[in-house]
């Protein structure tokens, strides 16, 4: 029964990891369209209202709309870009998932007195690269609500690299969960905790929120090593 259940879990993993190469694959094909296509076309039209700029009146009026416009533009561009970065495949370093939750925890815009902590456990490994980009894109979701709900004064991040599975936390002290959305396992009218939850079964995953020890809200997402890791940690 042992053998059969490991080669079950086996054939499943293999599974996934065939459906998220697939996925990949898919990816960086919309990546490169949106670059050769979209981005590139942008950037053209932003290099031609800068030409027209310079043809207007330095103190004009509408020469300042038009800069304000380009400087709204061109964070627009940025912003495109950083989304083509994301869709094509990230390292997958394990330093790189430390640094990368971090950065998520600083875009959100936490009040200077919030202290945002992460830690790790264990031994790190490379991870798959859809992997890391749904773990990235889950806490994204998870600061969020926190920033957005917890009005919490602690946010910590850890991260922990089992033999068995990837295991990555986000808690706070703040405010708490209601029973509610507990429950029901959603916000009415939200659509970010079940976000977060397909994501985490698309990476064979699970998503668990709970209340946190004393007050505040845990948010732990566990993903099997064999899908987790790029070698397949479960082999260890």
């Amino acid at each position: 029964l042992t053998l059969f259940f490991r080669l079950r879990l086996r054939a499943l993993a293999r599974g996934i990891r065939a459906q998220m190469a697939e996925r990949m694959r898919e990816r960086e094909r919309i990546a490169r369209e949106l670059h050769d296509t979209l981005l590139q076309s942008v950037q053209a039209l932003i290099l031609r209202l800068h030409l027209v700029a310079e043809e207007l009146p330095a103190r004009g009026a509408p020469r300042r709309a038009i800069e304000d416009a380009l400087d709204r533009a061109e964070e627009m561009l940025a912003e495109g870009r950083d989304r083509v970065r994301d869709l094509r495949a990230p390292t997958g370093d394990a330093d790189a998932l430390d640094q990368r939750l971090l950065e998520i925890a600083r875009k959100q815009g936490f009040a200077a007195e919030v202290k945002v902590s992460a830690a790790s456990e264990g031994q790190p490994r490379q991870l798959d690269p859809i992997v890391f980009s749904e773990v990235a894109s889950v806490a994204n979701e998870a600061l969020f609500n926190i920033w957005k709900h917890a009005g919490a004064r602690a946010v910590s991040i850890q991260i922990v690299w089992r033999a068995q599975a990837l295991v990555v936390r986000f808690r706070d002290d703040g405010v708490g969960i209601s029973p509610d959305i507990l429950r029901s396992g959603e916000r009415e009218g939200h659509f970010g905790l079940p976000s977060m939850r397909e994501r985490a079964h698309r990476i064979g995953g699970e998503l668990s929120i709970t209340p946190g020890p004393g007050s505040g809200t845990d948010v732990t997402l566990i993903v099997p090593a064999s899908i987790a890791y790029a070698r397949g940690g479960d082999d260890d």
